[in-house]
């Protein structure tokens, strides 16, 4: 599990469109099974994605395109960022139905 933490600046460059492309790709690539991201309206966002292996999470992130987006996000669209990599140990799941 990958756990992205940032906050955005005002500099837009076309961020919603390259968050879509990186969501794409990250989609397609072996190991992924799933992402869930959420950003707040002052810019304060988290993405969680999910690998079968720290081995295919960092294929992922050295992807051409994906390390692109790395050096523009360092480069304008965020104030600051944070990466975890974590391991589960336990899911509980409150499935009401």
């Amino acid at each position: 599990m990958v756990v992205f933490c940032s906050q955005r600046t005002e500099v837009d460059a076309g961020y919603d469109d390259l968050a879509q492309r990186i969501e794409t790709l990250a989609r397609g690539s072996d190991g992924f099974l799933d992402v869930m991201s959420v950003r707040q309206a002052n810019g304060l966002g988290i993405t969680v994605s999910w690998w079968s292996s720290a081995a295919t999470a960092r294929a992922f992130g050295a992807a051409a395109e994906h390390r692109d987006a790395q050096a523009l996000g360092r480069e304008a669209l965020y104030a600051w960022y944070t990466t975890d990599v974590a391991t589960i140990t336990r899911t509980l799941d409150d499935d009401a139905s």
